[in-house]
């Protein structure tokens, strides 16, 4: 019994350790105060808006690639999207794991302007898959009244 004391007595400091310095958090969900979501054959857009209590609060897009059939083998990805006041783009072209989702954010000086949002705009996006180029567009519609 002697002999299996200390193998019981490391057992109980590694487990105890490993119960004390776990990391118990949460992980974080998108809810952004105000979205418009639409679906392609390919992709789930969704058009944000984040902190519109903020000064300049956030315009965002949320890429989710829902195309289940291929394997997830996109290499490169870019979007463009384009407003009448304005526009931004996000660029990744060396992706080495992509995990099917995509967010972005850019301040937005246009988006509020009297406690009204109301922007229209499109959403290109290109991405390489396989060595091949695809493309999708969507047209999108942020309207809020304060």
């Amino acid at each position: 019994m002697k002999q299996f004391f200390p193998f019981i007595l490391i057992a109980g400091i590694v487990g105890a350790a490993m119960f004390f310095l776990s990391d118990n958090y949460e992980e974080e969900r998108f809810d952004p105060y105000y979205s418009f979501e639409e679906r392609s054959m390919y992709w789930e857009y969704t058009v944000f808006l984040e902190d519109v209590s903020e000064e300049v609060p956030e315009i965002g897009v949320r890429l989710h690639f829902i195309n289940e059939n291929k394997k997830r083998d996109i290499n490169a990805l870019e979007f463009f999207v384009e407003t009448d006041y304005g526009g931004f783009y996000y660029q990744d072209l060396d992706i080495n794991d992509f995990n099917g989702e995509i967010i972005y954010t850019e301040p937005c000086d246009f988006c509020l302007s009297n406690g009204r949002l109301n922007v229209y705009g499109n959403i290109y996006i290109n991405w390489r898959e396989n060595d091949e180029i695809y493309s999708d567009w969507l047209h999108f519609h942020l309207r809020y009244d304060n």
